[in-house]
């Protein structure tokens, strides 16, 4: 009992969004839940809980409009305890009527439907789904029994039906409704706006629908920031390695004031570089054998252990090839193509702190 609570605590060293992404659908449904009105409201709260090898437990919630617009909304919570859930299940009844016999099969349909319509007029599901969320769900395969679910406006035909009761702004409520004159036509789908739900103080900048729907400005805005990204990199690598570890300190070293975004890119870049010159790679291939391969996930705890921070003052190098061997482990859990943005702080700090050493050392 103590050593599961020991593991409850753990802090995840893999992060709660590649865990969703690579290890989610391994864990077994805990429960579903949906709000009782959803078909005569046309949207869905739906929330799905699986469970982990210590009891608790990790749900996502879907906010799905089945009218026109899919997923509007998604979002989780990793690991969290049963009693945590129960709680946050019985908040969310005294708003809403929950049906707790939502079986999971329904709840993928009536997810993927939505997104199927929605895709007929040109929307798309919220960013977090694609990122994160569909991953919680099983595949959308044959396997998943099929179930007939009504989109659209269900006493006309089926045609879209925006039902707006002040969740997007008025700026949004235009877009919208531009694109359905697009792809519908003018006349060939239903409007529902209630007046009275709207708070312009809270909602004309209102960033909860993301622009999905509109993301080709998103895609150029990445395509913008890669190319940045890159350019940078380039600048870096074109020093020689006594002028990037100039430039390491530099940076490392720099008062709070004088930090910049760029400096912080060109220290994780420096890092990176600097890091895979002064590691061992005979011990680091060594320490990454001795990884146990069936662990369910990495953990704060056990990274601590195998890397041993306690002797990265003495033998910065060792600590460095060790760190080295458990960033490789990693590989087998996370997206090869992770975002500067998002290098795993342990890792990271670990990495960082051992390569200063060694560069003092070496002065």
């Amino acid at each position: 009992m103590a050593k599961k609570r020991k593991q409850a605590q753990a802090q995840i060293l893999l992060s709660p969004e590649n865990y969703i992404r690579q290890k989610a659908r391994n864990l077994p449904i805990y429960k579903c839940w949906i709000n009782a009105d959803w078909s005569d409201c046309r949207l869905a709260h739906i929330f799905i809980a699986r469970q982990h090898a210590n009891d608790n437990v990790t749900f996502c919630v879907y906010l799905v409009d089945l009218g026109c617009l899919g997923v509007k909304d998604t979002s989780y919570r990793f690991n969290i305890s049963l009693e945590e859930l129960e709680g946050m299940i019985m908040k969310i009844g005294e708003d809403i009527e929950i049906d707790d016999t939502l079986s999971y099969s329904l709840a993928h349909n009536i997810i993927y439907s939505a997104i199927e319509f929605a895709e007929e007029y040109g929307f798309k599901p919220h960013r977090d789904f694609t990122q994160i969320t569909q991953f919680f769900l099983e595949e959308d395969t044959d396997e998943i029994p099929l179930i007939a679910v009504e989109c659209g406006h269900i006493e006309e035909d089926g045609k879209p039906f925006y039902i707006n009761t002040g969740y997007e702004s008025p700026a949004k409520t235009k877009q919208i409704i531009a694109q359905l004159n697009k792809t519908a036509g003018e006349g060939n789908y239903h409007i529902f706006i209630d007046v009275a739900g709207y708070d312009n103080d809270d909602n004309e900048f209102d960033d909860e629908y993301d622009d999905d729907e509109f993301d080709e400005y998103d895609d150029e805005y990445d395509e913008v920031g890669g190319a940045a990204a890159d350019a940078l990199l380039d600048e870096v690598r074109q020093l020689s390695k006594k002028e990037q570890e100039t430039l390491f300190f530099e940076l490392l070293h720099r008062e709070n004031e004088e930090v910049t975004q760029e400096g912080v890119r060109k220290l994780i870049m420096l890092t990176h570089l600097l890091a895979n010159d002064y590691t061992d790679e005979e011990a680091a291939e060594k320490y990454r054998k001795e990884l146990a391969p069936d662990v369910d996930y990495p953990t704060a705890e056990y990274y601590k252990k195998f890397v041993n921070l306690d002797n990265i003052s003495d033998n910065p190098a060792d600590t460095l090839a060790r760190n080295a061997a458990f960033e490789k482990y990693l590989a087998s859990f996370e997206n090869e193509n992770e975002s500067l943005d998002n290098v795993n702080p342990f890792i990271f700090t670990t990495k960082l702190s051992a390569l200063s050493r060694i560069l003092e050392q070496k002065k």
